[in-house]
């Protein structure tokens, strides 16, 4: 079987993006494939990100699908769904059935959040609803925040977002799962603490109104939560044993313990902001590129 690409990137975020940039000067002949469902698609503008903090999002995945045009890199919109080692190559399985083979891997198919069961949450998620203070936390300061947890996670979270505003609720998902010494520190933070579960998010996907449980409705400005999460990595099942997260192992610089198979990005176990997974990315790619030189 002929190997079509030297390196194949599964995911075109920008862990996907960077990697196929550095691969791409580095003069692989490279492959992305770009399923178009980013975690981030319902974010409208980059944050946090030097050089193009506050631009919006489609015009970023653009420029940087613009970059890679000047070197050998060839992007396609498709979705991965099982990869297959094939006479010392992977084999990818589209969906829809096309293969496309690459002689080394890059999965950079970042995570899934798996959002708490609350009616109408989708609607608001990535625009009032958000998971990151350092993305999203300027565009609401001084402004009404809520707080979705319980436990230590929910107190640090509702401790962090102090820092933005100080009209600050916390709404616990599980009432009982807060400590004497957990309440005083969130009254230090000027934080309230609201043990009706929210049931319902409703009204203009900008500007929330939460239902509680007892049919209250109260208005805030923006919702953060800290909701699990899960790794893209179905496509890999066949190749790599994962944990009880849906994780593979990788070293410092991405490699598995599957020759030429490497994860970048938030997929590896890190999570990152944008600038984080596009330098993992580069990370990663640079040392693919050094393995194929040195590896004997």
């Amino acid at each position: 079987m002929a190997t079509q690409y030297e390196v194949a990137v599964i995911g075109g975020s920008f862990a996907g993006l960077s990697a196929a940039l550095t691969l791409g000067r580095a003069r692989c002949r490279v492959l992305v494939i770009d399923s178009g469902e980013p975690r981030n698609a319902t974010a409208s503008h980059l944050r946090t990100f030097a050089t193009l903090d506050g631009i919006d999002l489609p015009t970023v995945r653009r420029r940087m699908q613009e970059d890679l045009s000047r070197y050998p890199v060839e992007i396609e919109r498709a979705k991965a769904v099982d990869v297959r080692m094939r006479r010392r190559c992977f084999e990818i399985e589209l969906e829809g059935g096309d293969v496309q083979n690459s002689a080394s891997l890059i999965a950079a198919s970042g995570v899934e959040d798996l959002l708490p069961p609350i009616r109408g949450i989708e609607q608001f998620w990535g625009i009032s609803v958000h998971n990151c203070m350092y993305c999203d936390g300027w565009e609401v300061r001084d402004r009404r925040l809520g707080v979705l947890g319980s436990g230590e996670s929910g107190v640090e979270l509702s401790s962090l977002l102090a820092r933005w505003s100080s009209d600050l609720t916390l709404f616990l998902d599980d009432p009982s799962d807060l400590t004497a010494d957990q309440r005083a520190r969130l009254s230090d933070s000027r934080v309230k603490v609201e043990a009706r579960k929210i049931i319902a998010l409703v009204g203009d996907p900008g500007n929330p109104t939460i239902s509680l449980e007892d049919g209250t409705e109260l208005r805030v400005d923006g919702l953060f939560i800290r909701p699990p999460i899960r790794p893209r990595l179905e496509f890999l099942r066949n190749l790599l044993p994962v944990d009880d997260l849906g994780y593979a192992e990788v070293d410092r610089y991405g490699r598995t313990c599957v020759r030429r198979l490497y994860i970048a990005g938030d997929a590896s176990g890190q999570l990152f902001q944008a600038i984080g997974a596009a330098a993992d990315g580069n990370k990663v790619a640079r040392w693919l590129v050094h393995d194929l030189m040195t590896s004997h």
